[in-house]
């Protein structure tokens, strides 16, 4: 029973098999450090920023009304979409402020998968990439043959055409396949050069039918482990993006959430870190973890979506001796605000509001609670609240409990107050501020 509610509760992160021909190169480097034309000290600034969730305006037309489709499919969600095209504008400009060599999207590009949403983000990507930012991205679980693409008019809605693998790759073939020095014959993975010798490695980790949960096909995982083996000869910094993490970020986050981590996570971590890979970056929750092996490290770095409060993406800065990871965030943007609020204020009550009335449910229909009121204990309203809170201190990082909300806890019939307690045991190393020694 505690593993149902963890697995619905976890639920909200947003995964096909499609041969796809390998496109085999020799690639050679006679450099043995980060290489980057035009740039001094063999710095490499890197921007990572998932969870766009885009939705194009033209599908979505004076639909914010009270009672209509739209709002009715946003009730329980956790992303601020009417406002999906404003803060990624708004996110696209600090980026021309900050100039990264490389932009990095792992996953949940649009909302679900509508082919005019990723026609139209592929468009935006253009421009960034015109401004002199190599941008490569890869597609999560709701990006592809998504039968939940919408287009919302009005109070109601219409189905409108998702995008098919193929068509994923002709869309996006300027950000990660065009230049492909190998592609692997079952996923849309791929290995592209950014840089002399820096290659990013797209991991396609989606499952079919669409599932929260990832997975990497043992086929990838070859061919993965194949490339690490030639990168590491040739000393190639290797730069991965997947969309699952691969390390689990709080305790027991495989059995009880097991749709934020890779599944057999254990397996794949090990795999990767023997082959040699540092680092990995991921998305959903902003989440820093690592895994050992013997001498060998893996950092799992994780940024949240960048459609969901507190709005945050990452910029990165490498050079041979060490990675420097900071979290930027989205504060305002050009856009009317309901009620004239705030910004933050708006977004994080509305987040609460959404995420309360998703744990009620939750707690209704697994459980069996009663409904009751917040002030009524072991009742799902009761319940709700703090949940909801919890789940938005994981997105965050760096959570901790309060101590009062432990202490009342502690008091909570198992599985209640284990759960609660389960989703603040954030795993080291710090989450929002990090460096790696990468030698």
């Amino acid at each position: 029973m505690f593993l149902t509610i963890l697995i619905v509760l976890l639920g909200l992160s947003d995964c096909e098999k499609e041969d796809s021909p390998v496109i085999f190169g020799e690639y050679t480097s006679s450099n043995t450090s980060i290489s980057i034309p035009g740039q001094s000290h063999q710095r490499m600034k890197i921007a990572v920023m998932p969870g766009l969730s885009y939705l194009d305006p033209s599908l979505m037309l004076d639909c914010l009304g009270e009672g209509s489709d739209f709002r009715e499919v946003l009730s329980t969600d956790n992303v601020i979409e009417e406002f999906c095209e404003p803060i990624l504008n708004k996110a696209l400009l600090q980026l021309q402020v900050e100039k990264p060599d490389l932009l990095l999207i792992p996953g949940e590009l649009t909302f679900n998968g509508e082919k005019i949403s990723h026609e139209a983000l592929a468009q935006k990507l253009k421009k960034i990439s015109e401004k002199g930012i190599k941008v490569f991205v890869i597609p999560g679980n709701k990006d592809i043959n998504n039968p939940k693409a919408m287009a919302y008019i009005g109070n109601g809605s219409t189905p409108t055409p998702s995008i098919t693998p193929e068509e994923f790759e002709i869309v996006y073939k300027n950000f990660g396949f065009k230049g492909a020095i190998s592609r692997d014959p079952v996923s849309l993975s791929y290995l592209t050069p950014a840089f002399d010798n820096v290659w990013i490695l797209g991991i396609d980790a989606r499952i079919y039918p669409i599932t929260s949960t990832g997975r990497i096909n043992p086929d990838t995982m070859k061919w993965i482990k194949d490339w690490l083996a030639i990168a590491q000869e040739q000393n190639i910094t290797v730069l991965p993006i997947c969309h699952h993490a691969v390390t689990e970020q709080w305790v027991d986050e495989a059995i009880y959430g097991p749709a934020y981590v890779i599944k057999d996570h254990s397996a794949v971590e090990t795999a990767l870190t023997d082959a040699g890979l540092r680092i990995i970056f991921t998305a959903t929750a902003n989440d820093i973890t690592m895994f050992s092996n013997g001498d060998k490290e893996l950092y799992d770095i994780s940024t949240g979506l960048l459609l969901s409060p507190p709005f945050p993406y990452r910029i990165i800065t490498i050079d041979p001796n060490l990675m420097n990871i900071e979290t930027r965030h989205i504060t305002s943007i050009n856009a009317k605000i309901p009620g004239h609020l705030d910004f933050l204020d708006y977004s994080y009550n509305y987040y609460l509001e959404n995420m309360t009335r998703y744990f009620i449910n939750v707690f209704k229909i697994s459980y069996g609670l009663p409904v009751g009121t917040p002030e009524t204990p072991h009742t799902a309203a009761y319940y709700a609240p703090y949940f909801a809170k919890a789940l938005h201190a994981f997105y965050c990082g760096d959570e901790q409990i309060p101590l009062e909300e432990k202490e009342l806890s502690d008091t909570w019939p198992f599985p209640y107050g284990f759960a609660f307690q389960s989703l603040y045991s954030d795993l080291p190393p710090c989450d929002e501020q990090y460096t790696i020694n990468m030698k």
